[in-house]
């Protein structure tokens, strides 16, 4: 069966949609196509056609490189097509319309963007009309799928009112990547707080940095990309003490060396429509990856971080707002260096034996499989009727 994975607004070689979802695929002995922004290449088993720019900004990424997307997919005539941005909707659709298989990858709750998103120029009321017209065609849409499939059990929830047939795989680590399991030098200073993700303060990194400026012999070590211009400055303005150093973007297969630099790892999220609010989201790569480094992880107290992360004892949750609780999670992890190994190599059991990709593959698998049955079933009812 020839599959196409198409993108318009992830970066190239997405680590859920390349280094997961395609490469598995392509493991597996389908012929796979990602069309993404960039470069044209094969890669680990992966034809990757790029659109061939990398440009920014609302209208390519809403409306020019959707577009150009589009008109590479249909070139494959694939057998399937698997689509991972709101963006994509409508050709989803067009697809379906042409009787192709369609699966829609849902990676966060897009109806909730609108909501919060600081690129839309308008009253909260515009963005709360905006919303309420991507739900109504978002549940138009997802009602005629093959499949769909999200990350986190709250918006999967929400995804199977629109169609029965929604999966959860969710983000879990590549568990038996060598560069994961590499033992590395820790670079000085070994007392430092480690993050890997986008610069953004959704993920309370200003707050951190002002938390962290009176314990000492702290550093505060961040890999990862500014989302919007300012981000960086604002971390810099409330470092007084100078703790907070920057690594810059690094390939995917780089974080597990920089994560293990640190002495613990840091996972705070803003309580959000996105996140499911208190419940939280699973869907997010930076505490498995942290704990499959080895490290005790100080996270955000969601529902199902404190189910994977306290009742197994390989880290600490706190109130992502409450100060007090994160300095105190912080000096607890540097004044108790012996428990703070042992909950890292707790973690690090964990996500070998239950939280790996290993365990998602296999939904994924499942769902080509039924795909694969379905399409060999309409090529024989079209062959018996000529």
């Amino acid at each position: 069966m020839k599959i196409c994975h198409m993108t318009s607004t992830h970066r190239e070689k997405d680590q859920r949609i390349f280094e997961k979802e395609c490469v598995s695929l392509a493991k597996r002995g389908y012929e796979v196509y990602l069309v993404e922004q960039g470069i044209t290449e094969d890669a680990k088993g992966v034809h990757i056609l790029g659109t061939g720019e990398t440009k920014k900004g609302r209208y390519y990424r809403l409306l020019a490189r959707p577009v150009n997307v589009w008109r590479i997919a249909r070139r494959i005539d694939a057998d399937l097509y698997h689509f991972h941005d709101m963006e994509l909707l409508p050709y989803g659709n067009l697809l379906k319309m042409c009787g192709k298989k369609v699966i829609f990858d849902c990676h966060e709750d897009f109806a909730s963007r609108f909501a919060r998103s600081d690129a839309i120029l308008a009253p909260g009321c515009v963005k709360k009309l905006l919303q309420i017209l991507y739900q109504w065609y978002e549940y138009h849409s997802v009602r005629k799928y093959d499949a769909v499939i999200s990350v986190t059990p709250h918006i999967c929830r929400r995804l199977k009112r629109m169609n029965p047939e929604t999966y959860m795989i969710t983000n879990y680590p590549l568990s038996d990547a060598e560069e994961w399991n590499r033992e590395e030098q820790k670079d000085s200073p070994e007392n430092a707080i480690v993050y890997a993700g986008q610069i953004d303060d959704t993920y309370r990194l200003t707050f951190i940095t002002e938390a962290i400026q009176e314990i000492p012999d702290i550093r505060f070590r961040i890999c990862g990309h500014e989302r919007k211009e300012g981000d960086i400055d604002a971390i810099k303005a409330v470092d007084r003490n100078h703790k907070a150093e920057f690594a810059g973007r690094r390939p995917f297969m780089e974080i597990p060396a920089f994560l293990k630099t640190g002495c613990m790892a840091i996972v705070l999220t803003s309580y959000c429509e996105n996140s499911g609010w208190k419940a939280g989201n699973i869907g997010s790569n930076k505490l498995f990856e942290a704990m499959l480094c080895g490290l005790p992880v100080i996270c955000t107290d969601y529902d199902y971080f404190k189910r994977i992360v306290e009742q197994n004892r390989c880290g600490l949750c706190i109130n992502p707002y409450k100060k007090s609780e994160l300095i105190n999670a912080v000096t607890y992890l540097l004044e108790h260096p012996g428990e703070a190994r042992e909950m890292g190599k707790r973690g690090k059991r964990l996500i070998e034996r239950k939280y790996n990709w290993k365990t998602q593959e296999q939904v994924l698998f499942h769902i080509y499989e039924r795909m694969a049955a379905s399409v060999k079933e309409e090529e024989d009812l079209n062959c018996s009727h000529r």
